[in-house]
């Protein structure tokens, strides 16, 4: 076919069009021309045009799962060695063959299916979005998609059609505007979720991997181990570690890669992902290794032992020659014979002058008075952490959660003079002291804004400079020092209040026949509508919540003629405005980072404290959900409640309060992100510019005329193509992220250590019942008691420094994956080294001596970091070093310590005999 796209879509790319120039249609003959490149990717490509229609085809789950499975193997290292051959260009001595093997078919073919996918994904999103506006306006205006179309595309010349297309025209812009500055929020980042996430779990794994290996050196030092059995603790950890955070990696590339729109657009979807491919790395793994899945008992310990060690006799018996077994069986003999020979003391040395010290004993210890030594060693105080106490605690976190709601949103008590107080004291907190640390109001100078929009019609891009323009005279306000401000519209609910009430005592004059129910209803849908578009008021649009009102009053059947109707909806926005508020639009300072280390501790202490209770409240919404979906409905006129659902949903106001409507992204934080980049963009083009003026000015030699021109060229290309690539990627939903991938870090972070945490308190625990033969239940207990303090210290500090490094280098860590991968090094290797420090334990690998050491340091601190490691003992019910080691290598000692003994007795003879 000769057409790229049919008269319908061509309807939606002018319309597109109107506003961003010709990137829709330049970006389809990118595509088409990609496509008809090679056959390879002509047969493959997802964008086909037949019969002068269309289509682009999703990728199939299956297909996106084999490509993902294949891309570590294939894909990955062809890129790799593309982008090495690209760097080699730069080299002269290397240009000539590097470039000649870039373009060979086996690198280029690899970057153009990736290069087709994300253009095609582009081109959909755009088709899409400009589709999903259009038809949103015509819904809204009560007319058919396709004579809107007809009207913006001047195919329609029917009277109304100026007023409505200049209408169309303003909600389409601003609409698509929001969409295509996507790329300019620094929250989201710049690259696919389906990739990020592995390399984030990579990255973030490996260095964990050497600090845990040292974690179990100690602990098998601890255990009473040589330093070669520790050093093979220490080589299965890290082993285990590394297999594991790979697997992980792998799974989550294959998972996420199958659900890639899913990832991208649906921010709770990685965080369950996540959690769910870690349980299953985390099972395989120690199943792959051999190690212990579930915490063991007594008896598997034993099992498990035995199985270790018939294993590492069948590994000696191959390795060992008879000949050495012969001298082993020997040697055995040999010691036996000394080990159980009896030292014995002449009587006669024995004098009133010299009384009897030692007496006659066995080398291997008298049992009873071991015994009677164990027996007056002090009980171990039990630990705070226990089940007992952990169900305790959850009670009173969910049972104060409640109270708390109650006192909070109850109509009894949300009203009260102490509440009131609170909530005062908390906004002077925040508007007097964290909000002037933390924001700045946005400015731009009104010469330095015309600059950039000059720049951008300059390079090409008039119809998004417009876009600019139309947000700035809509929003913002020029002041008499040429700044230019940006600003939001708010509304106190006390005045909300009055203005309903303004409304409300005009209809009582203007149709008297209104019944007190009919006023109430009205009343109700007019606060219903207020609450549910939050943004509207925001961004000044109160004709929106006047026509939602009128929608929901006609939905309860009020009988109000179309005169009367009018004068409602112009009494809504006229109240509205006059007591609404601008309030400038927030910028963050460069200090606000800064001030964040200082409250997020406390934000993470609260939101830990209210998670059992939103746990509990969650299941409980969701049980009643339906009957709030009813009485959402039976607000706006769609729906009757019974009695007992009426109850019900009266209870859960009373107890959760009243749902607010969530106030999504405005134009004006947008335009101020905007702004932001493309002030630091157009930079070196205007630069460039000047410079080619001034060369032509001052009347330069043509060759330094042309050099100027050169560069001056080259900056305008480099800010035309800025500017398509910023809208193009804004405009793909599906391999490129929509989401807060800061915050998202974050929350699969903590969703997958949540899972980590379990199977290493599990690991500690097995290994001490492992080395103990299953008898040293009290120390396994006191250490996987250790790993659970350890593991709830790294969530907070993980929370703490998660945010901190990500909201300081937000832009770093969005802009690519080597900078997200920039900022997780020092955040990891922070976290690892803190939360071990902060609970007493020692980072490097240590000797018995040097644990001990540390002990002591740390048991004999004075001020505050002596009762902190204090405190930390009790809520561990920590032993003392020297209590924790196993029997078996107590016994050992205890054979060491007598055969001190027999050399000191036979010193001891010696002298007495003199």
């Amino acid at each position: 076919a000769e057409t790229l796209i049919s008269e319908s879509d061509k309807k939606i790319i002018n319309v597109f069009s109107q506003h961003y120039g010709n990137i829709g249609e330049r970006l389809g003959q990118k595509v088409a021309k990609l496509t008809n490149s090679s056959k390879l990717l002509k047969k493959s490509s997802r964008f086909s045009l037949e019969e002068g229609i269309t289509s682009i085809k999703e990728k199939k789950i299956g297909q996106s799962l084999l490509e993902n499975i294949l891309f570590p193997f294939i894909n990955l290292p062809l890129y790799f060695c593309s982008w090495v051959l690209k760097k080699a260009q730069s080299i002269p001595v290397l240009k000539k063959g590097a470039k000649k093997l870039y373009y060979k078919p086996i690198f280029r073919i690899p970057r153009k299916f990736n290069e087709l996918d994300a253009k095609t994904d582009m081109l959909k999103g755009i088709f899409e979005k400009t589709q999903q506006t259009v038809s949103e306006f015509a819904k809204k205006k009560d007319i058919s998609t396709e004579k809107l179309l007809n009207q913006l595309n001047n195919v329609d010349n029917s009277i109304e059609t100026p007023k409505v297309v200049k209408e169309a025209n303003e909600y389409i812009k601003e609409s698509l505007y929001k969409v295509s500055n996507k790329f300019f929020d620094k929250h989201t980042g710049n690259y696919n979720t389906a990739y990020e996430r592995p390399l984030n779990r990579i990255v973030s794994g490996l260095i964990p991997a050497a600090f845990l290996a040292n974690d179990a050196y100690n602990l098998a030092v601890l255990c009473g181990d040589s330093k070669a059995e520790s050093q093979k603790e220490a080589n299965e950890r890290k082993k285990q570690e590394i297999s594991r955070v790979f697997t992980t990696a792998y799974m989550q590339l294959l998972t996420f890669g199958a659900f890639t729109k899913q990832v991208n657009t649906i921010p709770w979807f990685t965080p369950v992902t996540s959690a769910f491919t870690v349980l299953l790395s985390e099972t395989t793994s120690r199943k792959r290794l051999g190690k212990p899945v579930f915490f063991l008992n007594k008896e598997k310990a034993k099992e498990y032992n035995k199985k270790k060690k018939l294993k590492e006799q069948n590994n000696e018996e191959k390795t060992i020659q008879p000949e050495q077994k012969q001298k082993d069986i020997k040697q055995t003999n040999v010691n036996k014979n000394e080990t159980n020979s009896e030292l014995k003391i002449n009587p006669e040395l024995i004098t009133k002058d010299k009384p009897q010290i030692f007496t006659s004993f066995k080398a291997s210890g008298n049992k009873d008075t071991v015994k009677k030594q164990d027996s007056k060693k002090e009980e171990p105080k039990k630990a705070i952490i226990n089940a007992k106490t952990f169900k305790k605690a959850l009670t009173i976190l969910i049972t104060g959660g409640f109270a708390l709601s109650f006192i909070k949103n109850s109509s009894l008590t949300k009203d009260t003079k102490l509440m009131k107080s609170i909530k005062d004291i908390g906004e002077l907190i925040k508007n007097k002291i964290y909000n002037p640390l933390a924001f700045k109001d946005f400015e731009i100078s009104k010469k330095e804004f015309e600059n950039i929009m000059n720049s951008l019609k300059e390079a090409g891009c008039s119809e998004i400079a417009q876009g600019h323009e139309f947000i700035k005279n809509k929003y913002g306000k020029e002041t008499a020092d040429g700044i230019i401000k940006m600003y939001k519209t708010q509304i106190s609910a006390a005045k909300t209040k009055d203005a309903i009430n303004a409304v409300l005592n005009n209809l009582k004059s203007q149709i008297p026949s209104l019944t007190d129910s009919e006023l109430k209803n009205i009343e109700s849908s007019i606060k219903v509508s207020i609450e549910n578009n939050k943004t509207a008021i925001a961004e000044n649009k109160f004709d929106d919540i006047a026509q939602k009102a009128i929608e929901i009053i006609q939905n309860k059947k009020i009988n109000i003629d179309k005169n009367n109707t009018d004068k409602i909806t112009a009494d809504i926005v006229e109240e509205l405005a006059k007591r609404s508020e601008k309030s400038a639009i927030k910028i963050d300072r460069k200090l606000k980072p800064f001030v964040d280390i200082i409250t997020e501790p406390f934000k993470f202490i609260l939101s830990a404290a209210r998670l059992p209770f939103k746990m509990v409240s969650s299941v409980i919404k969701i049980a009643l959900s339906p009957i709030e979906k009813k009485a959402a409905k039976a607000l706006i006129g769609e729906a009757e409640l019974s009695k007992f659902e009426s109850g019900i949903h009266r209870a859960v106001k009373e107890i959760f309060g009243e749902q607010s409507a969530k106030q999504g992204n405005i134009s004006q934080t947008i335009f101020a992100n905007a702004m932001e980049q493309f002030s630091k963009k157009t930079l070196p083009y205007r630069k460039a510019k000047i410079n080619f003026e001034n060369a032509l000015k001052n009347q330069l030699s043509k060759e330094e005329i042309k050099n100027a021109q050169k560069i001056y060229d080259y900056e305008k290309m480099n800010l035309l193509k800025y500017v398509n690539t910023a809208v193009e990627k804004s405009f793909n939903g599906v391999t490129q992220s929509s989401n807060k991938n800061t915050d998202l870090a974050m929350m699969s972070k903590l969703a997958s250590s949540a899972v980590t945490s379990a199977f290493l308190v599990a690991d500690n625990y097995n290994m001490v019942m492992i080395k103990s033969d299953g008898e040293e239940k009290e120390n396994a207990k006191e250490t996987a008691n250790e790993r659970i303090i350890q593991r709830l210290s790294a969530l907070f500090y993980q929370t703490l420094f998660i945010n901190w490094f990500n909201a300081t280098f937000r832009s770093t860590y969005n802009n690519s994956l080597k900078g997200m991968a920039a900022v997780v090094i020092p955040n990891t290797l922070t976290t690892e080294i803190v939360t071990r420090k902060s609970i007493g334990m020692p980072v490097r690998r240590k000797t018995l001596d040097q644990l001990q050491e540390n002990e002591d340091k740390n048991n004999n601190r004075k001020g505050f970091l002596g009762k902190y490691f204090k405190f930390m003992r009790l809520l561990t019910g920590k032993k003392p070093l020297k209590d924790r080691i196993p029997k078996d290598k107590r016994q050992e000692e205890n054979t060491v310590s007598q055969e001190q003994i027999k050399s000191t007795t036979t010193n001891l003879l010696e002298k007495y005999s003199k």
